[in-house]
């Protein structure tokens, strides 16, 4: 039973798919020694178990047993242990789960230690994001599906049996990518693909009235921010990034901006994380304390302005900009937008030549990213912001050794941010995963593509009156 998947990413041209694309590739072909379920607890992937020392500076993995890559070579502690060492010593950056490492040694077949100089909440985050592979071929991958051909707009993988996680049902994938969403989700209409991995909010109405399709929705582990750089002599004001908070209607953006899909965000941590604080909640839209506020940082100068970085090829983010342009003029505050492509902004971004930004920012269920983003002094910087209130309670969640000590510094920096904001965090916005009902989909589906793919089946179907199969699968 094949399914056939289709995939548009924003930022890519037609010749170069970009890292969307490889990234989903890369979920359904490789595996990594932890995962992580969507409330940011971790789980056993490769690793059937795993401890750390009193001291929280050793920790010991045990894999699973008998398993095996793509090629039939086996996965040992001492193929894990070559990996990570080698990610170690590369020169790409590292994420701030793996930067304590000093470390990594063989102690059997099937386990190994990493030594840390410091004890490191994030380090098994961070060991999630990274892929266990043997050889550089095709068969050095260790997931349920084994990548057969690659393209620049299309792959094909086939099942592989025995795998760690079980047999899928589905024993071939074709995967095609698209120049815009829209593209994607009219050739699921067409019956041309099963899948669609992400459709738009602003498509799901047309979707949601097909018969012949079933969706789920779920918040992206991605939050909507305007960001700003503190060092511009506007915008390192306390009370003007206050002021700017509260100009925003959140609600007026998911409902304008979002096609109503989304949740108003207060901060760089999901309200599904397991230490989500829900005390801090987002700022109410107050046009009247923003005004006051303006005033009594602006004083008499000349009107308040300053330019917005936002990526190219990304509609919904533009739409976003325009929005937010209008709400800030409502309280005499010019916001320019400047659009350049993605990998300009980034270049920008991390050498601290911007005013602000607009981007959906990685967050979600893992903290190195927010990490990265906040913490100052940082050698490669996601943003260098110039922002460092809450470096303090970055460094006591990274190098926190329980849950509780954990929990207190993730509440500490989410009430920081909101105290004293680097950002305009605007909303966590909703997207859909869109199967045809040829298909069955679990019910306990959390948003993980890996697991919806594994676990679908094939539809029971039954003869229309035209003769042709009607799937019996009914939409959600």
């Amino acid at each position: 039973m094949g399914l056939r998947i289709g995939y548009a990413e924003p930022h890519a041209t037609s010749a170069d798919y970009g890292p969307g694309f490889a990234f989903v590739l890369s979920l359904l072909s490789d595996a990594r020694l932890v995962t992580t379920a969507a409330n940011g607890r971790a789980r056993a992937g490769l690793a059937e178990r795993w401890e750390a020392s009193p001291d929280g500076r050793t920790w010991r993995f045990t894999l699973k047993p008998r398993l095996r890559f793509h090629d039939g070579s086996p996965i040992t502690a001492a193929t894990v242990v070559r990996g990570l060492s080698s990610r170690l010593e590369a020169p790409a950056p590292l994420y701030p789960g793996l930067r304590d490492i000093t470390k990594v040694e063989v102690l059997s077949a099937t386990e190994f230690v990493i030594r840390l100089r410091e004890p490191s909440w994030l380090l098994l985050e961070a060991l999630s994001f990274e892929a266990v592979r043997g050889n550089r071929t095709a068969g050095g991958g260790a997931g349920p599906f084994r990548l057969e051909r690659q393209e620049a707009t299309a792959a094909t993988l086939r099942r592989v049996d025995g795998n760690h996680r079980g047999s899928p049902a589905i024993d071939r994938i074709t995967m095609r990518a698209y120049p815009r969403p829209r593209a994607a989700w009219a050739a699921l209409l067409r019956g041309e693909i099963d899948l669609v991995y992400d459709v738009a909010p602003e498509a799901l109405p047309f979707i949601e009235r097909a018969r012949q399709v079933q969706t789920r929705s779920f918040l992206r582990p991605y939050v909507y921010a305007l960001g700003f750089n503190l060092r511009h002599p506007l915008l390192q004001h306390h009370d003007v990034r206050l002021a700017l908070n509260y100009a925003v209607d959140r609600e007026t953006v998911i409902e304008q901006a979002m096609a109503g899909r989304g949740q108003a965000a207060s901060g760089h941590i999901s309200p599904e994380h397991w230490a989500y604080d829900p005390g801090v909640t987002p700022f109410p839209y107050r046009p009247d304390r923003a005004a006051a506020l303006l005033a009594k940082a602006n004083g008499d100068r000349e009107r308040p302005a300053f330019t917005c970085l936002v990526p190219s090829r990304d509609p919904r983010l533009e739409r976003l900009a325009l929005l937010l342009q209008r709400q800030l003029i409502e309280v005499g505050v010019d916001m320019d937008i400047e659009v350049l492509p993605m990998s300009a902004m980034h270049a920008r971004l991390a050498r601290g030549q911007f005013d602000a930004y607009l981007l959906d920012v990685a967050a979600g269920k893992d903290l190195n990213f927010p990490y990265w983003f906040w913490r100052s002094g940082d050698e490669v910087p996601l943003a260098a912001s110039g922002y460092t209130a809450a470096d303090a309670a970055l460094d006591r969640l990274r190098y926190a050794q329980t849950v509780t000590s954990a929990e207190i510094a993730i509440h500490q920096f989410q009430r920081i941010l909101h105290d004293d904001p680097p950002a305009v965090f605007l909303c966590w916005g909703e997207t859909t995963r869109a199967l045809s009902t040829r298909f069955t989909m679990a019910e306990g589906f959390e948003g993980d593509l890996l697991s919806m793919i594994a676990d679908a089946h094939r539809a029971s179907s039954q003869s229309g009156a035209d003769g042709n199969p009607v799937g019996t699968a009914s939409s959600p």
